[in-house]
């Protein structure tokens, strides 16, 4: 080959390589069809990579992340689906040697929160499909049929910042549950549960000494839409006398007094992902012990958060974050205004965001219209996602931990 030749050569490659430097971030994942085949690899926060080929499609979790949180609950893969496609089927499995599973069709008519589900859009030419991970290994399989169970080229898209792709989110917390409460926190879980609202509830473990109350817990628990959160063991002021009792030790009590379910549960592994400051109260060193724990989030006792906190690499959990509103009791705190309590619901949705209802059932006025009217108006609604406040920021993590 002779010196000209070469010259050519190396200024075509060069420049074939300041191209590709150039290309946009959406150019760029484009660009991975062409440069890696019929398969292409995508990274999401720091726990999921997605490999996606025209036959199927693998999401792979890091296996620490799965010991350590589970990760069952149902997050929604988006794929692109060819136009004019009808009748399409989508199938998951946990490891490549099991046969196929069908997963249950919903459409946007169906009212649905935090199952396996996948729901087409032929309008918009987008599947959604929500599931979770399995004890059985570190990855999901997903594939996509039409009708006559030809595979369907799918390329995946991203994943929904809410489950479903709805717009906004809903969840509802509850602080005190103990013996001397457990009538007025079954009275709350029931009535909750009557509007299809998930209650996420935090318990005071060594302010229960009657089997009876953990008893309630464990019933309520099982009627559904309940999710268990650590509020301590004592419901103590800063500086805590015994941290790790408080924050480590309370999480190991429900777990030992408690068969926790479904999305709190992989194989025999249970999990409790959210702990509930007394008072409010809060500081540095139980930040850090709380992510011994391993708690993602922390919630406080504060109003007007309508968005999610912030990872914290360092302490690789998300930042502590307050409510959007308690409903209350006129003689105590919280708002008793049903104007007030809608608007800020209002607001939470229409910017998209997280409407979290902090609530003491222990006060709670249900003898008043405010309170029934208000969950009336927050509820039941298809667009929206109604979750358990653990369950939300572990969608999250799965999602968007960076």
């Amino acid at each position: 080959m002779n010196r000209n030749l070469i010259i050519l050569l190396c200024i075509l490659l060069n420049s074939v390589f300041q191209s590709c430097s150039e290309l946009s971030s959406e150019d760029k994942e484009d660009s991975y069809h062409v440069f890696e085949g019929d398969t292409s690899s995508v990274s999401i926060g720091q726990i999921i990579t997605v490999k996606n080929n025209i036959n199927q499609t693998m999401i792979i979790t890091d296996g620490q992340a799965h010991i350590d949180y589970g990760l069952t609950y149902p997050v929604t893969y988006e794929f692109s689906i060819p136009q004019n496609s009808e009748n399409l089927n989508a199938y998951r499995k946990y490891k490549d040697s099991q046969d196929w599973n069908l997963i249950e069709k919903k459409t946007s008519n169906d009212f649905f929160n935090g199952i396996e589900a996948v729901r087409f859009d032929y309008d918009g030419n987008i599947g959604y499909v929500s599931v979770g991970f399995s004890i059985l290994s570190d990855t999901i399989y997903i594939k996509i049929e039409n009708n006559i169970n030809e595979n369907t080229n799918a390329p995946f898209k991203r994943i929904s910042e809410y489950y479903d792709n709805r717009k906004a989110a809903v969840t509802i917390t509850a602080d005190d549950w103990a013996d001397y409460s457990n009538e007025k926190f079954i009275e709350a879980c029931q009535n909750f549960r009557s509007f299809n609202l998930w209650y996420s509830v935090g318990i005071i473990t060594r302010w229960i000494n009657d089997q009876n109350t953990w008893n309630a817990i464990q019933d309520q628990l099982d009627d559904g839409f309940i999710e268990v959160l650590s509020h301590s063991r004592t419901h103590p002021y800063v500086p805590y006398a015994d941290l790790e009792s408080e924050v480590v030790g309370s999480k190991e009590d429900i777990i030992e007094k408690l068969n926790l379910l479904n999305q709190n549960r992989s194989g025999s592994n249970e999990y409790v992902y959210a702990w509930v400051a007394p008072f409010g109260n809060y500081s540095e060193a139980i930040d850090t012990m709380t992510s011994k724990a391993k708690y993602l989030v922390s919630r406080m006792f504060t109003y007007d958060d309508i968005y999610f906190s912030n990872w914290n690499s360092d302490l690789n959990k998300f930042d502590p974050v307050g409510g959007s509103m308690e409903v209350g009791n006129s003689s105590y705190w919280g708002s008793t205004d049903i104007n007030e309590l809608n608007v800020t619901f209002d607001n939470a949705i229409s910017s998209n965001g997280v409407y979290h209802l902090i609530t003491h059932p222990n006060i709670l006025e249900w003898n008043k219209n405010f309170t029934w009217s208000h969950l009336e108006y927050i509820s039941n609604r298809k667009d929206i996602w109604y979750v358990g406040f653990g369950h939300l920021y572990l969608y999250r993590f799965i999602s968007n931990s960076e």
